[in-house]
């Protein structure tokens, strides 16, 4: 499958289907960039690493994303947090994938974009300590494990991508869960 047919596929995909809109309540809400990209050597996820010195999910693997500001829209706050945690905009929004709960108390909109591959990111280090790339291929090949955590008065499954060194899991591999659910397999 060419490059354009891959776009034109999730993107019918993501917008043809009812997408899981959860009401904030008391939590607050966040979004985030699901940065494909789309280079000479195939689709990849761009994750980030955070800041060990953050104080929600420290360390952690993540994508670009945030809180969303006063009449921010979950896409404009996804793109607008990733250009300044790493210096990059996507070209093109595909789609939203379910929202998601954070125990840190977000409801994060995963915001599903194309980026051009390669190209020099600029890492803000108060928020980023560094980003790497997994093929989607290799995501779309592997099974994650996953476990059952209880969250307040309800539960959820949790899912885990091991990775070369790396861990994947949380909010981060359950939005990956959620996105190779309607990726067409390469």
């Amino acid at each position: 499958m060419n490059s354009a047919e891959f776009k034109i596929q999730l993107q019918g995909r993501l917008l043809s289907r009812p997408r899981q809109e959860l009401q904030t309540g008391d939590n607050r809400p966040a979004a985030v960039v699901v940065p494909l990209l789309e280079s000479e050597s195939g689709w990849k996820l761009l994750f980030t690493v955070r800041s060990k010195r953050l104080n929600h999910h420290a360390g952690q693997i993540a994508f670009p994303g945030g809180t969303l500001e006063r009449h921010e829209t979950p896409v404009q706050a996804a793109v607008r947090e990733m250009h300044e945690e790493i210096g990059i905009s996507p070209q093109n929004v595909l789609g939203q994938l379910d929202d998601q709960t954070s125990p840190a108390g977000f409801v994060v909109t995963p915001v599903v974009a194309i980026v051009a591959w390669p190209q020099k990111l600029m890492l803000n280090l108060s928020e980023v300590q560094e980003a790497f790339t997994v093929s989607l291929k290799h995501l779309q090949q592997m099974k994650p494990r996953q476990r059952i955590h209880r969250m307040n008065q309800s539960q959820r499954t949790v899912y885990f991508y091991d990775y070369l060194d790396r861990e994947i899991w949380g909010l981060t591999a359950n939005i990956v869960h959620n996105l190779l659910e309607f990726t067409p397999s390469i």
